[in-house]
């Protein structure tokens, strides 16, 4: 899945994650997300594939900036649906999305995330920082094949605003919801 953040804020912006979990499977899991070539204040990143039985995915992306603060957005419930509608990545995209590194939060979580597949995953940052092979998924891809079905894209527009010494907060500007009420957005189960 294809995420897409604008972020500006007074400060410069040195790195945007992009926190995830399939819905009660587990704690957050992270990848970094890249800034654009057309634009320095838009980033896009990709999450791993989710199985076909999760119901919906959980993201929230967190910028930092220059000076070391911190803003999040709110969490983004993503509801999981298994189709192949979705227009053709870039050959950037697809490099991406097949060479993910996924961090962990906590020292002992599971190294490939509850409810996602292998495909696309090539390594993993522990919760120390230590970035390794993910040899998991790399067995599992040698024994059974690729689990990558087909393309998927799904944006999400973010503004992270900050004035001054104070923190900045990021405001997606489609998401008028209340916390306890979490939009829905459909989700493929795949991509390249």
């Amino acid at each position: 899945m294809k995420i897409v953040a604008d972020v500006s804020g007074t400060e410069r912006v040195d790195q945007v994650v992009l926190y995830f979990n399939a819905e009660g499977l587990s704690d957050d899991y992270w990848v970094t997300m890249r800034p654009s070539d057309d634009d320095p204040s838009r980033y896009w990143g990709y999450l791993p594939v989710a199985l076909s039985d999760v119901d919906h995915v959980n993201y929230r992306i967190e910028a930092i900036d220059a000076t070391g603060r911190r803003a999040s957005t709110d969490l983004f419930k993503v509801k999981v649906a298994n189709d192949c509608d979705a227009p053709e990545l870039t050959d950037e995209e697809k490099r991406i999305a097949r060479n993910l590194v996924v961090g962990l939060t906590k020292a002992g979580q599971k190294v490939v995330p509850p409810g996602f597949r292998c495909g696309g995953i090539v390594a993993l940052v522990n919760a120390q920082g230590e970035m390794m092979p993910n040899e998991e998924c790399r067995e599992k891809i040698a024994r059974d094949g690729d689990d990558l079905l087909c393309p998927i894209y799904w944006k999400k527009t973010a503004l992270v605003l900050g004035t001054g010494a104070a923190v900045g907060t990021i405001i997606l500007v489609d998401n008028d919801h209340p916390k306890d009420d979490i939009p829905e957005v459909p989700l493929s189960t795949a991509r390249p």
